[in-house]
């Protein structure tokens, strides 16, 4: 009996249950679907002004575009993937959100400091 405990216990990655990476599949997405919405405005007012910008910031803008792309991806095959594979993502889904929020971040300040025309941004 011992044995079938342990086997159960050690199943769940990371200590996440089914139901605690349905949650943080849920919060990730919300996330990160609230995070590409505010920082659209300023990759479209870049995009525009592409002429002036860097090419650090271009690889920058290009290298958190893969970013968000992969942690999409993720997100897009967890409804269909197995309740073992769905804790295992689920057990990534914080640091993956953490490090596309920090790129976000950096870009978007770079973008900010540039010399741009003014664009009326959306109210949120």
């Amino acid at each position: 009996m011992f044995f079938a405990l342990g086997h159960v216990a050690s199943s769940y990655a990371g200590g996440l249950n089914p139901a605690q990476a349905l949650k943080s599949f849920t919060k990730t997405k919300s996330k990160l679907d609230g995070l590409t919405a505010k920082y659209k405005p300023f990759k479209d007012m870049a995009i525009n002004n592409a002429g002036t910008l860097s090419p650090e910031l271009q690889t920058n803008m290009r290298n958190l575009d893969n970013q968000i792309g992969g942690l999409s991806k993720k997100l897009d095959m967890f409804p269909s993937a197995s309740p073992t594979d769905q804790i295992a993502m689920a057990s990534s889904f914080k640091d993956d959100f953490k490090s596309v929020k920090k790129s976000t971040n950096g870009v978007t300040k770079s973008i900010k400091g540039l010399k741009l025309p003014k664009m009326t941004m959306p109210k949120m």
